[in-house]
């Protein structure tokens, strides 16, 4: 831990004295007596102009694994102090403990105020977090956090307590964060607050609160969310995402016991509420005739063919539209999507092995007709499955089916395509 003093700046009018200067003196020693009494006079005017800053009082520097016991701040009136914390990663939880005496005393971190005291003379003892300031301060790791003391009068406070936990990232976390997308929530003048735990009454801020109960989209997610087109025998449909946040009584992190008895700080959504809303909306019709049982144009029919094995991203995830009907009303719209590691078509009686994630699988089609087809995977064999339904191995391997194949006829193609 390094400490730097800066000038002492307790100089009072009664040590400025007129002094009359002997010619006969030698002119070094006149020009060192001219240059003192004119430091002192600035000196003096600095002490009394109060917007001047006349720099720092001194800087701490220091890691988390550094902290022992406690850290005694010298304020002088209206001189940043400053203590520079320096951590290696996120961080999940910054607690500051501070005690002593001042009057009108700011601690920031950055830009942002983080304590304050009264404008009067009063017992400073109070922790404060400063988890969400420090990581929207640090754009890369190892960060060099600047924590700023001010006083309006002189006085001695103490870092008390120091709490802090830093984000650690296994080598398999680091590799999913590296195929996922984040999004810290907020906004140019907003960011999520912890709740705070009071006697009675709330003080919440949600996601919704932040969102403005509104929605995020391209702009802070521009993978997931990002805009798309897909298309069909009818032509291009554009699409935009959109992700909602509308309950501002869920949705916010507070300290909290959960039914593990740990307490910490928690994203805390309700059961029973909702957590967002998911939204893709075309810019242009995707469209689709309505058909009967037979393939005919039917404005009764049940079937919207043109919208099957239409490719579409959601997510930033690739599906396909396997199944598409109108129950009874061409209002309603009933969409089955699949998406899986592997995709493939298999003839009736063949097998074929796949590997997922280093281990194989031996997939066999033993049985297809106009409206079923089962699998054998691995020597287990799945239920009869239409298309559009699925089945679980009692290894949690999930099958699917999108399409069959059945030409009813001597030499023809009985087939089905899974994933």
């Amino acid at each position: 831990m390094n400490r730097k003093r800066g000038a002492h700046k307790n100089v009072h009018r009664d040590s400025v004295h007129h002094t009359k200067i002997d010619i006969s003196l030698p002119r070094r020693f006149t020009y060192i007596l001219l240059t003192v009494i004119v430091l002192v006079l600035g000196l003096y005017a600095l002490n009394n102009l109060q917007e001047v800053s006349v720099g720092k009082a001194y800087e701490i520097l220091l890691t988390p694994e550094e902290f022992t016991e406690k850290i005694d701040v010298e304020l002088l009136s209206n001189v940043p102090s400053q203590i520079s914390l320096t951590v290696d990663n996120t961080v999940k939880k910054v607690l500051f403990g501070l005690t002593g005496t001042g009057i009108g005393v700011t601690v920031s971190v950055g830009d942002n105020v983080v304590f304050t005291s009264d404008s009067a003379e009063t017992e400073i003892q109070d922790l404060f977090y400063a988890t969400s300031e420090i990581n929207n301060f640090c754009a890369a790791f190892p960060c060099r956090v600047p924590i700023t003391i001010t006083s309006e009068t002189e006085g001695m406070l103490t870092l008390s307590s120091l709490e802090i936990e830093i984000e650690e990232v296994s080598l398999k976390e680091a590799e999913v964060a590296a195929g996922e997308e984040t999004w810290q929530v907020g906004t140019a003048i907003n960011t999520l607050e912890l709740s705070e735990n009071l006697e009675a009454g709330t003080n919440r801020e949600a996601i919704a609160t932040i969102t403005g109960q509104s929605y995020i989209d391209d702009e802070e997610l521009p993978n997931l969310l990002a805009p798309g087109t897909t298309s069909n025998n009818k032509g291009e449909a554009p699409y935009n995402q959109r992700l909602f946040f509308e309950d501002t009584s869920t949705g916010y992190v507070q300290l909290l016991e959960d039914i593990n008895d740990v307490t910490a700080d928690f994203l805390y959504f309700e059961i029973g509420k909702q957590i967002a809303k998911y939204e893709l909306e075309f810019t242009t019709a995707l469209k689709s005739g309505v058909y009967d049982d037979d393939g005919n144009p039917s404005v009764t029919g049940l079937y919207l063919t043109d919208y099957e094995n239409v490719d579409i991203t959601m997510f930033g995830k690739s599906y396909i539209i396997v199944q598409a009907r109108t129950p009874g009303a061409i209002s309603n719209i009933k969409l089955i999507l699949m998406s899986g590691a592997i995709k493939d078509t298999l003839l009736e009686g063949s097998a074929k092995t796949y590997t997922i994630d280093s281990k194989d699988y031996e997939v066999t089609l033993n049985f297809v007709d106009a409206d079923n087809a089962k699998f054998t995977v691995n020597g287990e064999g799945t239920n009869d499955l239409q298309v559009g339904e699925i089945d679980t191995l009692s290894d949690g391997t999930v099958i699917g089916v999108s399409e069959i194949l059945y030409q009813a006829y001597a030499g023809g193609v009985h087939s089905a395509t899974f994933f």
